[in-house]
């Protein structure tokens, strides 16, 4: 962070060292206003002037004209010929128009320059506006008429050739540095942006292009390169809306860099007006009301200068408690940063708005903010695009790491599911031999069979759990029989323990009979195994015609028995039993693969528990969606 504020002072001694120019040679100076734009010459020379000192002449944005008055005279340069020629250099560059009037002029000729004529017309070429006129041998005035849209400030010299050519060498080389840097933080951001796609940086990109524009026309480059493009008229234009487009575009981005860091909402929506007021600024500035278009856009600066520092100043991320980590751009670095930004602009809008008079060269200040907020900027962005790499990495490794779990824990669960299909194919045949051998005549038989019963209930589970996990199920739809699938059912205890209840139900549907037949098979097991040896397990199966879609509803209902009432939040868990019902063989899959295998087939299943005759009932609904099929 202490990076950030180093650039921030070296580049003001920078500028303000670059700010230092040779002194001009003009003994005296006056002005006078011009309301009306049209007094003449005569009527000029006679009206009341005001003397002023120094270099800059500014009033502000006026509508009126200004008549500027400067006496040069020979005997300050003993021995000069009266022919060696004198550079009258303008800035800034923009400036609309400067009228000439010198009385050494041959035939009385008025010559001109500004923004709104051409480059190549002016006598001696360089960034600022300039005439060459001859030193003369006596004492006379020569008289300038400015007029312009934008602020009056101006720098007016009067500089012997050579310190003429001196200074512009060095406005050439300070300009390229100007350039340089704005080129060299849009070259960052255009890699950055086409590396990491994130959108702050595209709009620091559209920021720094529209700074380019801003520097070019301050600089007065964009007046010599468009001069050979447009004319001088679209050159105004052009220089006008550059004015505007930095506010606009300036604007946009510092709303969505600061909505990073959680600002107060009132002060973002209040640079929503600011924005809109920039947006009327330029409508108007279409309109050809320049004058009022111009004076919007500096009090629009002040402005958004003032709110964007106050919103800098609400942001509260770091107050906040978050999972998200904290920005690395603590806040006194991004207040620093707008409060800079601010002091800048506001120096800027009131040296041109002649509130306050510069005590540097004006545009060194004006070339701060671009310059400086650029590169500052340029650096919080690279130190966020530092953090967020690293915050991808961690994610990255976080997305590996858990990877590498679930392929681990898919090789596991290969594994398990290879051995439980050999546990199966092995014991299956000993299961058979055993349940063959075993006298169903005999309570000790019977007893064999059923314990054989319950292990092949276990594995055949176990297989089918990990099929389920696997997406190993999917559903075949075909016709089935649907009484011929209940009587089945049915066969699987005895009539006095298994009460099937039927009503009117469509002959065929269209469903998958194997994972149905599972679905009923397992409930009932369910039923007979957890209720009392003596009570009936009811299943109902009911038609829902009027139900879109059309569904049926199974009902399987029996006496809670010595394991009691389940869990009804557990129930559907994989592996669950309540803990009353251990005394008895079983997996804790039966339930699981129900509720499973009814998400397969687009049905749902519901745990209810009621009293009935004075005993607890465990009952369980199955809705399931079918279509009736009339092919049998």
């Amino acid at each position: 962070m202490q990076v950030l504020r180093r650039m921030a002072v070296s580049l003001w001694l920078v500028c303000c060292s670059m700010g230092v120019w040779a002194t001009d040679i003009v003994t005296e100076r006056s002005w006078v206003e011009d309301p009306s734009g049209n007094m003449t010459l005569a009527e000029v020379v006679v009206a009341e002037q005001k003397p002023w000192t120094g270099t800059y002449f500014g009033q502000g944005f006026s509508a009126s004209a200004f008549w500027i008055r400067l006496r040069i005279d020979p005997a300050q340069w003993p021995g000069a010929s009266p022919e060696q020629e004198l550079v009258v250099r303008l800035r800034p560059v923009y400036l609309d128009e400067i009228r000439l009037h010198d009385p050494l002029a041959p035939g009385g000729e008025v010559r001109y320059t500004g923004d709104r004529h051409p480059w190549t017309e002016d006598d001696y070429q360089s960034l600022n506006n300039n005439f060459v006129v001859p030193l003369g041998s006596a004492p006379r005035d020569i008289w300038l008429r400015l007029k312009t849209t934008t602020s009056t400030l101006s720098a007016i010299e009067v500089l012997d050739l050579k310190t003429a050519r001196a200074n512009d060498m060095r406005q050439v080389v300070r300009s390229l540095i100007y350039i340089s840097i704005l080129l060299i933080c849009l070259g960052w951001g255009v890699l950055s942006w086409l590396t990491s796609r994130d959108q702050l940086v595209r709009l620091y990109v559209f920021r720094e292009f529209f700074m380019i524009a801003y520097v070019l026309i301050i600089l007065g480059v964009w007046r010599v390169l468009g001069s050979e493009i447009v004319s001088s008229e679209w050159i105004d234009w052009i220089s006008n809306l550059g004015f505007f487009m930095v506010g606009v575009v300036g604007i946009w981005f510092d709303i969505h860099f600061l909505k990073k860091f959680k600002p107060r909402n009132e002060l973002i929506k209040a640079l929503y007006v600011l924005l809109f007021v920039f947006i009327s600024g330029l409508i108007l500035r279409a309109a050809a009301d320049v004058g009022w278009a111009l004076r919007i856009y500096a009090i629009g600066v002040l402005l958004a200068s003032v709110t964007v520092f106050l919103t800098a100043a609400s942001t509260r991320v770091w107050s906040e408690t978050s999972d998200q980590p904290r920005p690395v751009i603590s806040k006194k670095v991004l207040v620093g940063y707008y409060l800079f930004l601010a002091l800048i602009n506001v120096a800027n809008r009131l040296i041109a708005m002649n509130i306050f008079p510069g005590i540097f060269d004006a545009w060194d200040i004006f070339l701060v903010y671009p310059m400086g907020g650029s590169l500052m900027m340029m650096a919080m962005l690279q130190l966020r695009a530092q953090q967020q790499h690293k915050l991808q990495q961690q994610a990255e490794w976080r997305i590996a790491l858990a990877e590498r779990s679930a392929q681990e824990e898919k090789s596991k669960r290969q594994e398990q599911q290879q051995f439980l299909a050999m546990l199966g194919h092995e014991l299956r045949n000993p299961l058979s031999a055993v349940n063959f051998l075993a006298d169903a005549k005999t309570p000790e038989g019977q007893q064999i069979r059923r314990a054989v019963q319950d292990m092949s209930l276990v594995l055949e589970r176990s297989v089918q759990a990990e099929q389920l996990e696997e997406g190993g199920f999917q559903p075949h739809v075909h016709p089935v029989h649907l009484r011929d699938l209940l009587k089945e059912l049915g066969r699987r205890a005895p009539p006095e323990r298994l009460q099937l209840q039927m009503q009117a139900l469509p002959e065929h549907i269209l469903t998958d009979k194997l994972l149905l037949s599972i679905v009923l098979a397992n409930l009932v097991d369910n039923a007979l195994k957890y209720s009392p040896e003596s009570s009936v397990v009811r299943f109902q199966t009911e038609w829902l015609p009027q139900q879109l879609p059309t569904a049926l509803r199974f009902r399987i209902a029996n006496v809670a028995g010595p394991s009691g009432v389940p869990d009804k939040e557990k129930i559907f868990q994989k592996y669950y039993r309540s803990p009353a019902a251990h005394h008895q063989v079983g997996s804790g899959l039966g339930l699981y693969l129900v509720n499973g295998l009814l998400k397969v087939l687009g049905g749902h299943i519901e745990c209810v528990s009621c009293p009935s005759d004075g005993v607890q009932q465990v009952i369980f609904e199955v809705t399931l969606p079918v279509q009736f099929s009339p092919v049998p």
